[in-house]
């Protein structure tokens, strides 16, 4: 985050209980808070979106540096009625009018990209495993 905010980079990093309990904690305690942050979406497959978020949580790094972050959080429901939740933090303050943007051309892009490109390389052909990316100088190959 520092980084990206020394050279004045927009981010939108995944964001799980587990990585930073307290922050995601804090966040899960804020959202009751404000509940005029929702939106509501229906997509054309059906698809049904809630997003509900959180601006100017104060977030303080294992370097004590202080980062201004907001919150999303996405409760999708498929066609099917299988529910799926989603999480990000971004430096963006946040508003219904660039929630949806967000979170599907930032947040959800960056999902697909990885899940779907690792998939493709282990099962499309390639047949690549992680042996090939057990070895320090193999690694950086990649």
């Amino acid at each position: 985050m520092s980084l990206c905010e020394q050279y004045h980079w927009s981010y939108v990093l995944t964001f799980k209980s587990g990585r930073t309990p307290a922050l995601w904690q804090e966040f899960l305690a804020l959202l009751p808070l404000s509940p005029q942050n929702r939106l509501r979406q229906a997509l054309s497959d059906g698809t049904l979106q809630v997003f509900r978020w959180v601006n100017d949580i104060a977030y303080s790094d294992s370097d004590k540096r202080t980062h201004i972050l907001s919150g999303l959080l996405c409760e999708e429901t498929d066609p099917k009625g299988q529910p799926h939740t989603f999480a990000w933090i971004t430096e963006k303050h946040l508003h219904s009018g660039n929630i949806s943007n967000i979170a599907t051309r930032a947040g959800r892009s960056r999902f697909i990209i990885e899940n779907q490109g690792f998939n493709i390389q282990k099962n499309g052909g390639l047949n690549l495993e992680h042996a090939y990316s057990t070895g320090e100088d193999t690694l950086k190959s990649f």
